[in-house]
């Protein structure tokens, strides 16, 4: 496995620009969209298997954590969904993001863990309730304990990326 270095901040910016895209398209355009989200997945990942060698593993890891926690949530009424399970394009997204996340490591992995799980906690929950305000998902409960619900398990999340991607570092 190569280390790879920090990204300048033109990677940066277009890797972020890439998800970001991917997220409104997952978001706003849900199953309408679900082929456009799908392909930028099978070309993200392609892309970054072959340039780099990527391992897949450690992405699906971060990807199965995370549909098991929306799965929770959904089951026990935190989210609550148009479908009876997952929406394919919420499948897709964790799929961005896991790689998205796996990209950012070089540059993310130099930063304290004081600092990137805090902001992984707020970001991710803050990305919930703003898809819950484009109608993607609904709140089961009142909107303070979803984002402490949230927040707490993207800790979790985070917390499991930085173990996961500092593991293929070794």
């Amino acid at each position: 496995m190569t280390t790879r270095t920090p990204l300048r901040w033109t990677a940066l910016l277009v890797l972020s620009l890439w998800f970001q895209a991917g997220w409104f398209v997952a978001v706003l355009g849900r199953d309408a969209f679900a082929p456009l989200l799908w392909l930028m997945v099978v070309i993200s990942l392609v892309i970054t298997r072959w340039r780099y060698r990527a391992p897949l593993l450690p992405q699906l890891i971060v990807v199965s954590f995370g549909l098991i926690i929306d799965t929770l949530n959904q089951w026990l009424g935190v989210l609550v969904f148009s479908t009876e399970w997952l929406p394919n394009w919420l499948v897709g997204l964790w799929l961005l993001f896991a790689w998205y996340g796996w990209q950012m490591w070089p540059t993310l992995g130099r930063y304290s863990l004081y600092v990137l799980l805090p902001i992984g906690a707020v970001g991710g929950a803050l990305s919930y309730w703003a898809g819950e305000k484009l109608d993607a998902v609904e709140f089961g409960l009142p909107l303070i304990p979803t984002l402490l619900v949230l927040m707490s398990q993207w800790l979790l999340v985070m917390a499991l990326m930085v173990r996961v991607y500092r593991e293929q570092k070794k």
